[in-house]
């Protein structure tokens, strides 16, 4: 477990799209000069301070979705379709974080045609075959597919001072969806996903997903076995539905063969340029930044 692990080399993959719309979402009106809204800017920054603090880590790297259509969208339109345009407000924040990034010195990984979760999956795979310890920084439950004794999430409110670590490994994935990691796809395939608009089969939500992937196994085990589903208005859903179900699957299992060359020593954490960081606090007033343990 990683605990057990401290010996082993270790990469930190920030998911940073849901952090950036976490924070902006997640925090109260926070404004510069000229009105423009900053708070996504303050909460991305609290976020990688207080990671760099309490793990310190050697290899880090921030990935961001390109925004170009993908192998989803191509097999499924209706994909995502339900998610609304980017607010006005936040797009008007993305070059201040930018500047952030590079402030920081850690590198972003952006493939066109690929989602963010696929590079992430992508990267996490590669750096385990080369005898790191992957580490994927993020509050989205897809990823829990991914988790095995060299891949953990870090899932927490790390945007904030006082925030309490979580990792979570598959001992956390057993309790929470009573499965090894890799029947969770079969779970949220069957129960599917309003916020990225994956169907899943009418009327299956988690707790019966769960529950037939607990006792059948996979969808094809489940298929197989739907005679013995004693429900008739639930196995008969499935039958009418399972091409949902299996498009479904398709649409949330992370693809980890994305083409990257990676090489490492890109994501090896070089030191901060703290005169711009700190001059970029005085810039936002956030003077509170400015007292934290890493700049003193």
């Amino acid at each position: 477990m990683f605990n057990d692990l401290q010996h082993r080399r270790k990469i930190f993959i920030i998911d940073a799209s849901i952090y950036i719309f976490k924070v902006y979402y997640g925090i109260s009106l926070l404004y510069y000069h000229n009105n423009i809204l900053i708070n996504a800017v303050y909460g991305f920054m609290c976020m990688l301070i207080n990671l760099l603090n309490k793990y310190n880590p050697n290899y880090i790297v921030i990935v961001l979705d390109s925004h170009y259509k993908n192998f989803r969208s191509k097999i499924y339109n209706a994909y995502k379709a339900s998610r609304t345009s980017m607010p006005l407000e936040l797009i008007t924040q993305l070059n201040f974080i930018n500047e952030i990034i590079k402030i920081f010195n850690i590198s972003i990984c952006i493939k066109k045609g690929y989602e963010a979760d696929d590079i992430i999956g992508s990267i996490a795979k590669q750096c385990v075959s080369y005898g790191y310890q992957s580490i994927i920084v993020t509050s989205d439950k897809d990823f829990m597919q991914l988790i095995d004794d060299n891949i953990y999430l870090l899932s927490n409110n790390i945007i904030f001072y006082n925030y309490k670590k979580k990792f979570i490994t598959m001992k956390d994935v057993i309790y929470k969806f009573g499965v090894i990691p890799k029947y969770v796809v079969d779970i949220l395939a069957l129960a599917g996903d309003r916020s990225d608009n994956i169907p899943g089969i009418p009327g299956v939500g988690l707790m019966t997903a769960m529950m037939l992937v607990k006792k059948y196994g996979s969808l094809d085990s489940i298929f197989k076995h739907i005679n013995y589903i004693k429900v008739n208005i639930l196995s008969k859903e499935i039958v009418l539905f399972i091409n949902y179900a299996y498009l479904s699957k398709e649409l949330i299992t992370i693809n980890c063969d994305v083409p990257l060359l990676i090489d490492i020593n890109n994501f090896k954490s070089t030191n901060i340029c703290k005169i711009k960081l700190l001059n970029l606090c005085d810039k936002f007033n956030f003077l509170c930044l400015k007292k934290m343990y890493y700049f003193q």
